[in-house]
Formats: structure tokens, sequence, C-alpha cells
């Protein structure tokens, strides 16, 4: 089994709304958002899981007793079962998932929104710049 645990730093927001945020100083880069703690939860470990897997070793685990946090910060725990996300992720990859996706976009804001949305050229900047 390939299971990691991370601390996250975890704050709370009222400004639009209430939500929740968590960073981690493990992984650089790493934000997500819930609208509970137990959607952060979740979020937090795809995110963790998605910014680790091409990582090889993971990074290391800090000791967040030393991290210095807000008033309105706690630290959570987040384990990741790396073996269960991937077989996820591959499930919901296949081109029958991914065309699903798309028929889903399509019938929500329809062809044309879509169309006008991203010409030709943009999207074929947009693939270019991500080849970088």
């Amino acid at each position: 089994m390939d299971i990691v645990t991370y601390p996250i730093i975890v704050e709370e927001f009222h400004d639009d709304g209430h939500y929740y945020v968590a960073t981690s100083p493990n992984i650089k880069g790493m934000v997500t958002q819930g609208n509970t703690m137990l959607e952060l939860a979740q979020n937090a470990q795809n995110a963790i899981a998605g910014w680790i897997n091409a990582q090889h070793p993971y990074p290391s685990v800090q000791d967040p007793s030393n991290w210095q946090l807000a008033a309105h910060q706690q630290i959570m725990w987040i384990m990741v079962d790396m073996d269960a996300w991937r077989k996820t992720i591959a499930k919901n990859n296949t081109p029958q998932a991914m065309d699903d996706a798309v028929k889903t976009l399509i019938n929500a804001v329809g062809e044309d929104n879509i169309r006008d949305a991203t010409t030709d050229e943009e999207l074929a900047k947009f693939i270019a710049e991500g080849e970088d």
C-alpha cells in the first residue's frame, strides 16, 4: 500500500459566504477549498495526491509544531491512499468518461456558448503554451 499523510493549514473565511481554504508548506503550490471541513478534507486528499503523484520520492513531511499560525488557522492531518487515488483517476479518465464530461458541459451551457468562448486560434495558443 502506498499511503501518505501530510499536515495542512486550514483557514476559515466569511468574506464571500462561509468556506475553508487549505495550504501545505510541505507541498509548494497546493491550495484547495471546501464549503465544509469534510469537503475540504476530501478536496485536500485529491489536491495532495495530484501534486505529489509524479514526485519520487514524495516531499518530506514537516513537523507542523514549528509552523507559525494565525489565530484563525489550524492544522489538520490528511491521509491519502495513492493506489486508490490512481485507480480512481484511471477509471475516470477513459475516453468514454471524457466524452461524457464534454457532453455534460455542452448540455449545461450550450454548444454555441462553448464555441464562442474559445476560438481555434486561442485553443491552439493555449495548447502550445502548455507544451513548454
